[in-house]
């Protein structure tokens, strides 16, 4: 079994980066109010809250994915309820099975994708199935996952987990100098079919719109020349980031609050 881990795999290292914004020396404990619009699997959040003494703010995950929304809030009923063990078990024994029936070839850790979806549509826990499918299928990468040994469970009990999109947040709801928002939207420059739902004007005016009112925000992109013209004014630093392909690519830092 390794290490504790958190309950999904997901596409992006949002938990692995966010140590690059740990030489800036950012107090994080001035804010009450610390939210992720473009939450995942709320990278920024798990790593600030397992690094830094922020134990008891309000931290909200916002996520336009209505079945990952309430993957969530299922999972937090599980923790409250003192039920998780018997989930995750649940969930280890259907791993097994996947690895024995829906592998490629005979390899353990590549999955033959056409098996893999007559499969999933036979496993009746559909937490279970949404579960193993994340776990499974991420992208062009679709590798057996290793069963878990979950982590993070104290902070997705007490998190706030809510299906919107970022465009449509009223961001009059929370105070402007007490909230901290971390901002990492889909990529222009990506292609990804899971970004259809975003509506990239609606988004970008939201975004400036927040820059120019001040709000504390720390906003990652891919380095773009077109953004660097139009976030000028807050341009804090680059950096480098590794995807799991070993492929290498600048991004910027923006921000109002360094």
């Amino acid at each position: 079994m390794p290490a504790p881990q958190f309950v999904i795999n997901y596409c992006g290292v949002k938990y692995r980066e966010t140590k690059e914004l740990e030489k800036y020396k950012i107090d994080y404990t001035k804010y009450d109010t610390i939210i992720e619009p473009f939450g995942g699997s709320f990278g920024f959040i798990r790593y600030i809250h397992e690094k830094q003494d922020i134990k008891n703010k309000r931290f909200i995950i916002y996520d336009a994915d209505e079945e990952l929304i309430k993957f969530y809030k299922f999972i937090q009923g599980l923790i409250k309820d003192k039920t998780f063990d018997d989930f995750i078990k649940q969930y280890n024994n259907q791993m097994d099975d996947v690895q024995i029936n829906c592998n490629y070839k005979g390899h353990p850790r590549f999955l033959d994708t056409k098996i893999f979806k007559s499969y999933l549509e036979n496993i009746e826990n559909n937490q279970i199935k949404f579960m193993v499918k994340k776990n499974c299928m991420r992208g062009s990468n679709n590798t057996i996952s290793y069963k878990k040994n979950c982590g993070f469970l104290e902070l997705i009990e007490k998190c706030e987990f809510i299906c919107c999109k970022f465009e449509d947040i009223d961001i009059s709801e929370y105070d402007k100098e007490k909230t901290l928002w971390y901002l990492d939207p889909p990529y222009l420059s990506t292609s990804n079919t899971e970004y259809a739902q975003f509506d990239f004007n609606t988004l970008f005016k939201q975004l400036i719109n927040m820059f120019k009112q001040n709000f504390n925000i720390i906003f990652i992109h891919q380095d773009n020349f077109l953004l660097s013209y139009i976030f000028k004014d807050w341009f804090h630093s680059n950096y480098g980031k590794t995807y799991g392909s070993g492929k290498k690519k600048e991004h910027t830092i923006f921000t109002t609050i360094m």
